[in-house]
C-alpha cells in the first residue's frame, strides 16, 4: 500500500517566504552569510519535505517556486521601503 503526499505549496507559506526575504535583503552586504543562510532555508526545506515523502522531482519544483516567490517579496520590500527594508 502507499499513498500520495501532496505538500503544501512551500511559495505560498508566506511566513516562510518573508522571513527568507526580509532575512537576504538585511545580508545583502554580507554576500557569504547571505548564501549560507539561504542554503541552510533551502536545506531545512528540502529535507523536512524528503522526511515527509515528497519525491525528488516534487521538492525540486517546490524549492523553485520558493525561491520564486522569496525573491519577488525582497522586491516587494525593497520597493515598499523605497529601496532599503
Amino acid at each position: 500500500m502507499s499513498a500520495i503526499v501532496i505538500p503544501f505549496p512551500a511559495a505560498r507559506r508566506a511566513g516562510k517566504v518573508r522571513r527568507a526575504a526580509q532575512e537576504l535583503i538585511k545580508r545583502a552586504g554580507e554576500r557569504r552569510q547571505g548564501e549560507g543562510c539561504w542554503q541552510n532555508v533551502v536545506r531545512q526545506t528540502a529535507a523536512r519535505m524528503a522526511a515527509s515523502g515528497v519525491d525528488g522531482n516534487t521538492i525540486d519544483r517546490e524549492l523553485n517556486d520558493f525561491s520564486r516567490a522569496v525573491c519577488f517579496e525582497m522586491a516587494r520590500l525593497q520597493t515598499r521601503h523605497g529601496g532599503a527594508a
